[in-house]
């Protein structure tokens, strides 16, 4: 098994000296895609949805100039009573869900353990 692994080793070693130029190109593409894919990843978003207070009050007021601002550098802003925006639940609708999940979650319970009698098949 020794001369073996010193046939291939010499192989390798002779097949990068000859071919040291494109394994080189090939690395510093790959750290470039990389990199883009990297820092693509971690733009910010060019969408924002704010959670302002009622029409007319200073929070709102507020939410309005902040739209304003970065309607100017290129950024959608929709400035709202609970944060909703393209069919999102805002931050309301969140906590209704939630409460509704954790009693899906008690009446699974039941119905797994032979409490509740009433089962319903979906």
């Amino acid at each position: 098994m020794g001369p073996r692994l010193t046939r291939r080793s010499m192989a390798v070693r002779e097949f990068l000296r000859s071919n040291w130029h494109v394994v080189t190109i090939v690395v510093i593409a790959g750290a470039i895609v990389c990199a883009a894919v990297f820092l693509l990843s971690t733009m910010p978003p060019r969408s924002i949805a704010m959670a302002t207070g009622p029409e007319g009050g200073g929070y709102y007021e507020i939410g309005k100039q902040y739209q304003e601002l970065l309607a100017r550098t290129g950024v959608e802003t929709q400035a709202g009573r609970n944060g909703r925006q393209r069919g999102k639940p805002g931050v309301a609708t969140r906590s209704a869900l939630r409460r509704e999940y954790r009693a899906g979650a008690r009446r699974r319970r039941r119905q797994g353990s032979g409490r509740d009698s009433s089962s319903t098949s979906s």
